[in-house]
């Protein structure tokens, strides 16, 4: 199926339009989208921290379970 460069024309021009008239009711405005992000930015570096502070207190329970499990061995052979 072929279109004429005219036909294509006229399909381009229904698209704006269609585009243009639904684009008012999804606008954003750039300063609410910016600070949108800068929220984001702002939990995620949340989320780093609580990452970070969950891994160094589980890496401390093991050491002190293994502390814990030397000293329990130690008793044991004496």
């Amino acid at each position: 199926m072929s279109m004429t460069p005219n036909e294509v024309e006229e399909i381009v021009k229904k698209t704006i339009d269609a585009m243009d008239g639904h684009s008012k009711s999804f606008w954003v405005d750039p300063e609410k989208h910016y600070k949108s992000h800068d929220r984001l930015d702002k939990l995620l570096d949340v989320f780093d921290g609580a990452q970070s502070v969950a891994m160094k207190t589980l890496v401390g329970a093991m050491v002190l379970g293994g502390l814990i499990l030397a000293a329990i061995s130690m008793g044991f052979k004496k």
